[in-house]
This record gives C-alpha cells, structure tokens and sequence, in this order.
C-alpha cells in the first residue's frame, strides 16, 4: 500500500466538461449539467485545486488526518458527479408480495408511481424532475437519475413505503438485497 502524499488527480473523460463559476464546479456531459459547492463543502479552506483539460488535481493545504480524509471524499465525490453525466445511476427495485404491483404512470411533466401494496388504498408517489422511472415487469421497476445521491435517496423512500417484513420478506426492496427471514416461532 503506497503512502498518501496529500495531491488527487480526478480523470475527466473526453466527452465531459468541467468548468468553475462562482465558486461552483460546473460538470456538463452528454447526459445533463451537475454543479459542486466547493465553498460549502471546504468551509475551513483546507484544500486548493486546479483544472485542467483531462483532470481536476486536488492537493491538501495542511498534513492533517481531517483533511486528507477530506480530500479523498471530495475526490469520490466528483468521480461521482462525473460519471453521473457521463453515464448516469440506475437503481433496480422490486416489490414482493401476493397482489403486490406497481405501475409507472407519465403525464405531460410528472412521472409517477402507483403501489398496491396491500393497503386499502394505492399508494401514489411523485417523482423529483431529477429522477426517472420505468417499470420492467407487474413487479419490477427501475429509477435513473444523474447523481447517485439523489437516485438512492428517493429509493429510501420508495422502501419506506412498505419495508420489507422480516417474517415473510414482503414489502419493497432493492433487487439482490440480501434478506434474512426470521423462522416463526414454533411449539
């Protein structure tokens, strides 16, 4: 394992732009536009960066824990935003359950999802503009989106909705989630 030396190059693919205005990173790929507040995320002035046209080069100001724990976080978090634009986020869900279903329903400017979930009543979600949907299957369905942070934060709430039952799994959950099922208590 090398040794951090405190200087991180994020690669910028050929297709994806990055650009400062106002003390914002501005990442422009094919797929949309994602801005960072480096001024609100850098509150003590811990680090400096420059951009170039292939890479973004983050070095730390000062030989502290804090911040080269800081700067790598800071470099994920772009690596991030870039291949938000490049290639985007997608989140398979699920729902199980007998009669569970859900269905994608797109308006002129909304998108929105209808759960039967075993309720009396459907349970409708509307989605952000910044998140996507479509539905694979009765039982399946996919939410796209830029940035990850987003597109799990609204698949938080979706599971929210009806959280997977510990005794019988039912319930909306994310596909390959790993779910250990609890045995009924026996005589």
């Amino acid at each position: 394992m090398t040794k951090f030396n405190g200087f991180i190059s994020v690669v910028i693919p050929t297709n994806v732009s990055v650009t400062k205005e106002n003390e914002k990173l501005v990442i422009a790929g094919p797929l949309g536009k994602l801005s960072v507040n480096l001024k609100s995320k850098d509150t003590k002035g811990i680090l400096s960066y420059k951009i170039t046209e292939t890479t973004i080069d983050l070095a730390v100001l000062y030989n502290t824990k804090h911040a080269f724990a800081f700067v790598k976080t800071l470099a994920s978090l772009l690596e991030q935003k870039i291949k938000g634009v490049y290639m985007g986020y997608m989140c398979k869900m699920e729902v199980k359950g007998v009669g569970y279903r859900v269905s994608v329903e797109n308006t002129s400017d909304v998108c929105n999802l209808v759960f039967k979930l075993g309720y009396s009543m459907d349970k409708i979600y509307k989605l952000p503009k910044y998140v996507k949907a479509f539905s694979t299957s009765q039982t399946s369905f996919c939410l796209y989106g830029l940035d990850k942070s987003y597109v799990n934060e609204v698949a938080a709430k979706l599971i929210a909705l009806r959280t997977p039952d510990a005794y019988q799994g039912k319930g909306v959950l994310k596909t390959g989630t790993v779910f250990r099922l609890k045995q009924v208590k026996k005589r």
